[in-house]
């Protein structure tokens, strides 16, 4: 997918763009203030499943193809309240509590999945956030 892909696409409703802004406000942020990992997991997976539904027309749905979509079902069929794709995918994301429940899961996702085709990494989210810097400001 590229860009050429997004100039193919009306623009994305405005009912979809406050859905999402929505989700975000009314359910992410404060699940994340609060610390509320199963509510902050369910609603990234909607907020995703929205996204991602945006663009059905060019990636056939929600998700980049169907063993995507499995993939994210079957997570979240075993407890995974937050899975989902990155961006375009083929990404699958999973967010667990603990580095040994995320041991655990990719243990049994290379059990559904041909480890030929497929690689599970273990990430910790950068809870840093970002600097930008304009050229020319050193």
């Amino acid at each position: 997918h590229d860009q050429r892909a997004f100039e193919r696409f009306p623009p994305v409703p405005p009912e979809a763009t406050d859905r999402l802004l929505g989700e975000t406000v009314l359910h992410m942020l404060p699940a994340a203030a609060a610390g509320d990992f199963a509510e902050f997991g369910e609603s990234l997976y909607r907020f995703g499943h929205l996204a991602g539904s945006c663009f059905a027309a060019e990636q056939g749905g929600p998700f980049a193809n169907e063993r995507t979509a499995q993939i994210v079902e079957q997570l979240r069929r075993v407890g995974i309240a937050g899975a989902g794709q990155t961006s375009w995918g083929p990404t699958v994301f999973a967010l667990v509590e603990s580095q040994t429940a995320a041991e655990n899961l990719r243990q049994s996702v290379q059990t559904w999945t041909d480890a030929a085709d497929y690689e599970c990494l273990i990430a910790r989210p950068s809870n840093q956030g970002a600097v930008v810097r304009i050229s020319g400001d050193d």
